[in-house]
């Protein structure tokens, strides 16, 4: 019995020694259970406020024209500026763990290029990509700190581009043309056909400047203001047909005239972002134009001339739908801020539906409903007459701001920026929003 109870007492603690033991062996599986999960955690948050930062500079490099301008090299500095601003402001939107990014880095991989005659596969102007770097320093740590009293570091990097393919037959080492889808895109389609540089209103298409190259997709007039270029030049727009008349009947059946669009047959879909006013969702060119409607225009598509549709004159859907898109109801409707022209800022009226809310009349606004894009087809001939098809093949697109829709259906509008792909785009269609530009995450160079 006292050799027994003896080296009972001999053993004494040492299941004291065993929990210690243990407890270094738990406290590491917490520090690998806890802190590298919350560490993976706030990595994903910083590439996902990296990915947002990026998309945020990558658009608005978009919608400053840039891409239509490639030369241009005070619109360049323009746009870094506002890209830079606007890719911070939303990288540091997004939190990482709790707290957001300080001072996001924004850089311009591909930017400085100057030369027209030296565009290759870096060029700014041709695809501008902005690449966003975020660190979030002295993030906490707990259980870890038995062997480190350090904080961690997580970091994260994004690179966008506004991806537009005019003339990618060039840049493209395969040598073919990638096409892009526009949604939301309204359903009117013009001729490719420049009425205002020079000044050829009313002349018919021919002896009008195009917009693009239809073979290649390069832009035929890049640059900014119309004595110089596309971007900001103020186009007359109304629907080629007789206002008397019901069908449409085109005015003259012999060439497509500068600035006289086509009513065009979207597909009755879901339609969705419609103005407040609209009258109806089920489809239609008034409903079209009022609303979004989620199918898409891929360049080299064909779409077929709707006839049976005359949008034009007092009271047509034209004027009823154009009026309710931008919000104009007499006045109030969103401006181009016109002092200054590089880039062109949008200016909130006092009939936007945000006013009041998150805005002021007043304010610059990033968007407008008074944005739309619009198809462009290679025309010469007007469709449906003298033999030519009914139906015809996109080939790029403008991205227009409307200035004003006056009672008898004509609309003014500014170029904002211009797209095209040529006719004979190939590979799958890259779908962008509203938007003729759209912008993609890419791997960072």
């Amino acid at each position: 019995m006292t050799n027994a109870w003896q080296r009972r007492k001999g053993e004494r603690g040492q299941t004291i020694l065993l929990v210690a033991a243990s407890l270094v062996t738990l406290l590491g599986m917490a520090a690998l259970a806890i802190d590298v999960v919350t560490l993976y955690m706030a990595r994903a948050e910083a590439q996902r406020a990296a990915d947002a930062g990026a998309l945020a500079g990558a658009k608005m490099l978009a919608d400053t024209g840039l891409t239509t301008d490639p030369c241009n090299t005070t619109l360049a500095t323009a746009a870094q500026s506002l890209a830079q601003t606007q890719a911070q402001l939303a990288a540091q939107q997004n939190l990482i763990a709790g707290q957001p990014a300080p001072s996001p880095t924004v850089t311009f991989p591909n930017g400085g290029q100057t030369s027209c005659s030296a565009l290759g596969p870096a060029a700014f102007g041709i695809n501008p990509q902005v690449k966003v770097a975020v660190t979030r320093s002295n993030l906490p740590i707990f259980f870890a700190r038995v062997w480190n009293q350090g904080l961690a570091t997580v970091s994260a990097t994004a690179t966008a581009e506004a991806y537009n393919p005019s003339n990618s037959a060039t840049l493209n080492t395969t040598g073919s043309v990638i096409p892009i889808a526009p949604r939301c895109a309204k359903p009117l389609i013009l001729p490719n056909c420049d009425p205002t540089n020079p000044n050829k209103s009313g002349s018919p298409c021919g002896s009008s400047p195009t917009f693009i190259d239809a073979t290649t997709g390069a832009i035929t007039n890049p640059g900014l203001g119309a004595a110089s270029g596309v971007i900001g030049e103020t186009l007359p727009l109304n629907a080629d047909c007789n206002a008397s008349l019901q069908p449409c009947t085109p005015s003259n059946t012999s060439k497509a005239f500068a600035g006289l669009y086509f009513p065009i047959d979207l597909p009755t879909t879901s339609l969705h972002l419609c103005a407040g006013c609209a009258t109806a969702t089920t489809g239609g060119f008034q409903s079209d134009l009022e609303c979004c409607n989620a199918s898409t225009l891929a360049c080299g598509q064909q779409v077929t001339v709707d006839y049976s549709v005359n949008p034009k004159g007092p009271g047509g859907a034209a004027e009823s739908g154009g009026q309710c898109l931008i919000h104009q109801n007499g006045q109030g409707q969103d401006l181009i801020d016109t002092s200054t022209q590089s880039p062109m800022l949008f200016v909130a009226g006092s009939n936007n539906p945000f006013v009041g809310s998150s805005i002021q009349v007043g304010d610059h606004i990033l968007t407008s409903d008074s944005v739309i894009s619009v198809p462009l087809y290679d025309g010469i001939t007007v469709p449906g007459f003298n033999g030519a098809s009914n139906s015809v093949t996109i080939i790029g697109y403008l991205q227009l701001f409307i200035n004003d829709v006056r009672n008898d259906g004509a609309i003014t509008a500014t170029v904002l920026n211009v797209s095209g792909c040529g006719n004979a785009p190939l590979g799958t269609a890259i779908q962008g929003a509203a938007t003729s530009v759209p912008v993609r995450l890419i791997q960072a160079p």
